[in-house]
């Protein structure tokens, strides 16, 4: 029977594999690690709470600035005491959690500070944030 050929050898192709994701693998990383330089200028480590949460544990409550409380007409602290890398829809977010008192009652704050898309399922991505931010498996 007669036989086709092209004129392609074995030794003629390659193979073409797609480039390994920047990112951490969430489910081998227990604890990461942000170099935060726009909020408290440290490297904070967060712990895997969940696949799509890392929060950060035994943070002693920072100043991140204030809030106008219109009862006292005045400025009030705002105090972060936790921070966290979160998944929700198709975006990594790297937010504060805090509170602030105003004439006895206490309020939330959960302020986002960096996001970026999620390019593969499973991983956070280490760059393109926005603003630029580091992350790293500890």
């Amino acid at each position: 029977m007669p036989r086709l050929s092209l004129g392609l050898g074995a030794q003629n192709i390659r193979k073409v594999g797609a480039a390994a994701p920047s990112g951490i693998v969430v489910a081998t990383t227990n604890t990461i690690n942000v170099v935060d330089t726009f909020g408290f200028n440290q490297t904070i480590s967060l712990s895997k709470i969940s696949s799509t949460l890392y929060r950060s544990s035994g943070l002693s409550p920072i100043i991140t600035g204030t809030v106008y409380c219109a009862p006292t007409e005045s400025n009030v602290n705002i105090s972060v005491g936790q921070v966290e890398v979160q998944k929700a829809g198709g975006e990594w977010y790297y937010r504060f959690l805090g509170s602030y008192n105003c004439d006895g009652d206490s309020f939330s704050v959960d302020e986002d500070k960096a996001s970026v898309s999620e390019i593969t399922s499973g991983i956070i991505p280490t760059t393109d944030w926005s603003p630029s931010l580091t992350i790293t498996a500890a």
